[in-house]
């Protein structure tokens, strides 16, 4: 389940070029893009439709959904480092991607690598404490990691889409070995800290997100000026959107 939810005549293509103009940065037809966790290439294919023939996907695994066998250069995987060239990159940009990060430093560091100096990097992601673990749908599933807690979800008939036809031991067997394996929650003090290691700059721009992101979203954007601890609340339960700049 992904807690962000993009209208589909919204690319997220658009989306990211709306936060990056807020924050002075236009992206050039010609600059490299690197969809990072690409998945099945939805992203990199909005990239490439809107002429950005310089964008690129990569996963640790292939995905894919390929439109055409040509355009395979444009994806890589490697369980490894990041293959490709140093200083290479204008952007890197990734969605609901960071929270599966096991070894932050080493991923942090691939990206800073091939990120040209002045590159920046976009990462739109869960946060830690999201009431509502989206993958396995249990409440702070991703915090509280213990089979007997999962047990007493399933046992109330909580499941994913996957999971329907589980049985209760299955759907915890099954959630606890996710969670341990595939999720990686950081508060946003340990982002931070994490992030000055490698960027020289680091930029939490929720509000960015919410003015430019469909439905609901950027309806809420004008009352955040308004209610005290409300992008406290945003960012901390809902939506983490982070701008890292070389």
């Amino acid at each position: 389940m992904d807690p962000i939810k993009l209208d589909p005549t919204q690319e997220l293509c658009t989306l990211i070029q709306c936060i990056l103009k807020e924050n002075d940065i236009t992206l050039g037809k010609t600059d490299h893009i690197l969809d990072f966790g690409c998945g099945s290439g939805r992203h990199t294919y909005e990239f490439l439709d809107q002429g950005y023939q310089n964008c690129f996907g990569y996963d640790i695994k292939n995905y894919l959904t390929v439109r055409h066998k040509k355009e395979l250069s444009h994806f890589s995987f490697s369980e490894d480092n990041l293959p490709f060239n140093d200083n290479l990159f204008d952007l890197i940009f990734s969605t609901q991607v960071l929270e599966h990060v096991a070894d932050y430093p080493k991923i942090l560091k691939e990206m800073s690598r091939v990120l040209k100096p002045g590159g920046v990097a976009l990462h739109i992601f869960p946060p830690k404490w999201m009431p509502l673990e989206p993958h396995i749908n249990v409440p702070l599933g991703g915090i509280i990691k213990h089979k007997s807690y999962y047990k007493f979800w399933a046992s109330l008939g909580i499941r994913n889409e996957f999971q329907e036809n589980l049985s209760v031991q299955e759907v915890v067997e099954s959630n606890y070995k996710f969670a341990r394996e595939n999720l990686n929650y950081l508060s946003g003090q340990e982002l931070k800290a994490i992030f000055s290691q490698f960027f020289r700059e680091t930029n939490f721009c929720e509000t960015d997100f919410l003015k430019h992101a469909p439905g609901r979203g950027r309806k809420l954007y004008p009352l955040f000026k308004y209610i005290p601890g409300a992008l406290f609340l945003y960012r901390t339960c809902r939506n983490r959107v982070v701008l890292l700049r070389k």
